[in-house]
C-alpha cells in the first residue's frame, strides 16, 4: 500500500526526486529542494516540529510564521528569526557560518484549518517555495489521481499534452470542462466538454512509467521525462512558431482560485516598442479559476502577466493561443516576494511559443547583470567600466552557450537569449555614460569624470542586429531603445528652438550625423532601431504641440525615409491625431472601465476634470501632488476645473494612504478603488506608469490633449479661448 501511495504522488509531480529518497514517513507529502530535506514531522498539541537536514547550507532562509524559531538538533542551540524587511507574514533567518546542519524548525500551535506550511529558500535563480503538507495521505487514494497534473509528450516535441485539475482540463491547447474521470483496472476514461464539442480520452499507465492517451483518432505516448514543468527553447514545436494574424489569445486556469476569491483580474503590462505607447490588457478571472482574453498584437514580444502582484512571463505571438496553468498558492508567494521573476514553482505553458515562455522564466537573470552604481560612475573611467563589463559579458555568453547546448535550444531561441545579453551590456554602457554626464555637472572638479570616452566605447553595437525585428521580441528591448534613443553620439540637444526650425535641425542631425556615425560603427546605413528612435522623437515633438509647417516637414521626411511598414502606419496615425484642436475629444466605449470612471467624474460635469492617477508608493506622484498644492488652492471652487485623484488599494496600502491623503490631499476629491477595478482604467486610458493624467471636457468627453500641472494656466486659458470662439 505504501508503495502505491508513493507511486501516486510521484506521478502527480508532488514529490521531487531528492525528497522521495530521503523521506522516512511516506504518510506525509513532503516537497523540498535537493539541498534541504525534511526527515520527519511531529505534531503535538503544543507545536509542530520539522526535523531538517541541510547538506549544503544557503546563507538565509525565509520561514513562514513570526514566532517560528530554529533549534540545532545536535547542540540544542536556538536561533531567533530576524530581519522582517517589510514582509507581512514571514521572517528571514540568517544562519551561522557553518557547513552541514541538522536542526529542528519549531512552529507554535497552528490555527485551525492550516494543513500546509510553505518552506521558502534561496536558489541559483531566485527564491523557491515548497509546500509541506501536514496531513496524512489518504490510504484509499483513487488510481485516477495518478493522472492528474501535466504530461510531456515523449519524442521530439516535448509538448505539454494533458492537464487534469479539479473540474477543468487542458487538452489540445484548449480549456475544457472535466465532466468525468473514471478509473478502470488498467486505465482511466476522461470525458471533456467545451461548448458543443466533446472529447473522450482513454489513458493507460504503462509499466515503464509512461502513459498512452487515445482520443479515438490517434494515440499519443507520453512520459514525465525530466522535470514536470520544463519546456525548453530548443523543442521542435517552437521552430516555426510565427503564425499569420494580428490577434492573440491568452487562456488558462488558476488551481485553487475558486476557494479564495481575493482578486478578480490580472493585467498584461504591454507597451509599444515602436512608439513608446503603453498598451495594458486586462485578464478577467472567472469564479472557477479559468480566464481567457483576446486582443490585437502587431508583433511578437516577451511580456509579463501580473496576477495578484506575481509576474508570470509569457512569450506572445500574433495569431496564436497561449495556455497557462498557474497555482494560487504560488501566486500568493510571488505577490509577497516581488523581487522574483515569476514567484512560481509551478507555471505550465502550452502552445507553439511555450518553449520561449519557459526560457524567459528560467533565464530571467541572464539578461540583467552589471548595472552601474553611483560609486562606479564617480570612480571609474569609461574604459575601466567597459573592461569590467567585458568580463561579465563574456561570462554570461559562456553560460548561454552551455544552456543552449544542454537544453537543446533552437537557433531562434538561442539568438534571442544572446541578443538580450548583448543588449543589457549596451544598456549598462550607455547608462554609465549618461550618469557621468549628470555627475560631471554636479562635480566638475572630479578628474575621473573629465576623462572622455574613447572612439571604441560603442563598438558593442556591431554585435547587435539593429535591423532585425526579432530583436524587438526580446524582454529588455524597451529598456535598450530608451537608452539608445538618448545615446550621446545620437542625441539632439537644441534649446529655445521650436516649430519649423526644430524640425529642420532634427532632420539634418538624423541624416548628417546619426546615420553616418552608425554606419561607421556598425556598417548599417539606416537600421530599424534608428527608424524607431526617429519615430519616437517625432511623437515627442508632436505631443508637445508643433506648428503645421513643421508637421509637413516631418511628413515629407517620413514618406521618403521610413522603410518599415509598421513604422509608416504608426506615423500616419500620429499625424492624423496631431492636427486636432485643443478641445478635440472622444466618447469612451461601453464597458466596465467606463462604468468605473463615470461613477467618479460624472458628479463634476460642467467643468473640466483633471484626473490624476497616482499612488503612495510612487515618489514622482507624491512630488507632483506636493508641488501643485498652491496651484490647486488657487483653483479651488473654480467653475471651470475640478481636480480628481484616483489610486488603488494595492499600490496605496493602508495606513500609509490615510496618513498621506489626510496630510496632502485634504479637501480634494480622492478615490481609492480595488486594484481589480484599477486594471480596467489602465486598459481604458492606456497607461502603465504613473503619474498619469486624463482630462474630461465639460460634457464628460475625454480630451485628446490632456492638461497637466506644469502648464495648467496656459492650457486652461487656451481652452476657454476656444470656447469663446466656438460661441
Amino acid at each position: 500500500m505504501i508503495r502505491k501511495i508513493l507511486l501516486c504522488l510521484a506521478l502527480c509531480g508532488s514529490i521531487p526526486t531528492a525528497a522521495q529518497k530521503i523521506t522516512e514517513r511516506p504518510s506525509f507529502e513532503v516537497r523540498t529542494s535537493a539541498v534541504t530535506t525534511i526527515e520527519k514531522i511531529e505534531q503535538t498539541d503544543d507545536c509542530t516540529r520539522l526535523y531538517v537536514h541541510a547538506v549544503s547550507r544557503p546563507r538565509t532562509w525565509i520561514i513562514q510564521n513570526r514566532q517560528t524559531y530554529l533549534e540545532d538538533a545536535a547542540t540544542g542551540k536556538r536561533y531567533e528569526p530576524t530581519g522582517a524587511e517589510g514582509i507581512t507574514l514571514d521572517k528571514r533567518v540568517f544562519f551561522p557560518r557553518s557547513g552541514e546542519l541538522r536542526y529542528v524548525v519549531i512552529y507554535p500551535p497552528l490555527p485551525n484549518g492550516v494543513k500546509t506550511l510553505n518552506w521558502i529558500e534561496p536558489g541559483a535563480d531566485g527564491w523557491k517555495t515548497y509546500g509541506i503538507s501536514l496531513e496524512e495521505a489518504d490510504a484509499t487514494s483513487r488510481r485516477e489521481d495518478a493522472f492528474r497534473g501535466n504530461w510531456l509528450l515523449d519524442g521530439r516535441y516535448k509538448q505539454w499534452v494533458l492537464g487534469v485539475y479539479d473540474s477543468v482540463a487542458v487538452y489540445d491547447n484548449r480549456l475544457w470542462k472535466l465532466t468525468q474521470l473514471k478509473a478502470g483496472k488498467k486505465s482511466c476514461r476522461v470525458h471533456l466538454v467545451s461548448g458543443d464539442d466533446e472529447k473522450k480520452l482513454t489513458l493507460r499507465l504503462l509499466g515503464d512509467g509512461r502513459c498512452r492517451i487515445d482520443d479515438g483518432k490517434e494515440k499519443l505516448l507520453c512520459s514525465r521525462e525530466g522535470s514536470s514543468v520544463r519546456n525548453y527553447g530548443g523543442t521542435a514545436d517552437a521552430l516555426h512558431a510565427s503564425q499569420p494574424g494580428d490577434t492573440v489569445c491568452v487562456q488558462g486556469y488558476i488551481d485553487g482560485y475558486d476557494k479564495r476569491l481575493d482578486y478578480t483580474t490580472g493585467i498584461f503590462y504591454l507597451d509599444n516598442a515602436y512608439t513608446g505607447e503603453d498598451f495594458p490588457v486586462v485578464i478577467d478571472i472567472r469564479p472557477d479559476g479559468t480566464f481567457c482574453s483576446r486582443f490585437p498584437l502587431a508583433y511578437a514580444r516577451q511580456a509579463h502577466l501580473i496576477m495578484n502582484g506575481a509576474r508570470c512571463p509569457v512569450f506572445l505571438e500574433p495569431g496564436q493561443t497561449h495556455t497557462l496553468y498557474l497555482n494560487h498558492e504560488d501566486l500568493l508567494a510571488g505577490a509577497r516576494f516581488r523581487g522574483m521573476s515569476s514567484g512560481q514553482k509551478k507555471i505550465l505553458y502550452m502552445g507553439p511559443a511555450a518553449a520561449y515562455s519557459r526560457q524567459m522564466d528560467e533565464q530571467a537573470e541572464m539578461s540583467y547583470f552589471g548595472s552601474p552604481t553611483g560609486r562606479d560612475v564617480n570612480t571609474l573611467t569609461p574604459d575601466a567600466f567597459k573592461a569590467r563589463e567585458n568580463v561579465l559579458l563574456a561570462e554570461q555568453l559562456r553560460r548561454a552557450d552551455s544552456i543552449v547546448t544542454a537544453d537543446r535550444y533552437n537557433p531562434r531561441s538561442a539568438r534571442m537569449l544572446k541578443n538580450a545579453i548583448r543588449m543589457q551590456y549596451g544598456i549598462n554602457l550607455i547608462g554609465f555614460s549618461k550618469e557621468r554626464f549628470y555627475a560631471l555637472r554636479r562635480n566638475p572638479e572630479n578628474p575621473v569624470l573629465r576623462v572622455k570616452e574613447g572612439s571604441t566605447y560603442y563598438d558593442f553595437l556591431k554585435d547587435i542586429p539593429l535591423d532585425s525585428e526579432e530583436l524587438i521580441a526580446c524582454d529588455n528591448f524597451s529598456t535598450f531603445i530608451n537608452r539608445f534613443e538618448f545615446m550621446a553620439p545620437l542625441s539632439f540637444s537644441l534649446f529655445y528652438t521650436s516649430g519649423r526650425d526644430l524640425a529642420e535641425k532634427r532632420i539634418q542631425h538624423w541624416t548628417d550625423s546619426c546615420r553616418l556615425w552608425l554606419k561607421n560603427v556598425t556598417g548599417q546605413d539606416y537600421p530599424l532601431v534608428l527608424q524607431i528612435k526617429e519615430l519616437r522623437n517625432i511623437r515627442h515633438d508632436v505631443s508637445d504641440g508643433i506648428a503645421e509647417d513643421a508637421l509637413q516637414l516631418y511628413a515629407a521626411y517620413a514618406e521618403k525615409s521610413f522603410t518599415c511598414p509598421v513604422i509608416k502606419d504608426y506615423f500616419r496615425r500620429m499625424m492624423e491625431e496631431a492636427v486636432t484642436s485643443p478641445l478635440s475629444a472622444y466618447d469612451l466605449p461601453e464597458g466596465r472601465g467606463t462604468d468605473i470612471i463615470r461613477r467618479i467624474v460624472d458628479p463634476y460635469k460642467g467643468k473640466y476634470v483633471l484626473v490624476d492617477f497616482w499612488a503612495t508608493t510612487c515618489p514622482p506622484c507624491r512630488r507632483a501632488i506636493e508641488s501643485s498644492l498652491k496651484l490647486r488652492e488657487r483653483y479651488r471652487n473654480s467653475p471651470d476645473i475640478q481636480f480628481v485623484f484616483v489610486t488603488n488599494d494595492e499600490e496605496s496600502p493602508s495606513p500609509h494612504y490615510e496618513d498621506y491623503a489626510g496630510k496632502h490631499l485634504k479637501g480634494e476629491a480622492v478615490h481609492r478603488i480595488p486594484a481589480s477595478d484599477y486594471h480596467y482604467l489602465r486598459q481604458l486610458f492606456r497607461f502603465n506608469g504613473i503619474p498619469h493624467y486624463v482630462t474630461f471636457d465639460r460634457n464628460g468627453r475625454v480630451l485628446r490633449k490632456t492638461f497637466d500641472y506644469y502648464s495648467l494656466d496656459h492650457q486652461l486659458k487656451e481652452a476657454l479661448k476656444y470656447e469663446r470662439e466656438a460661441k
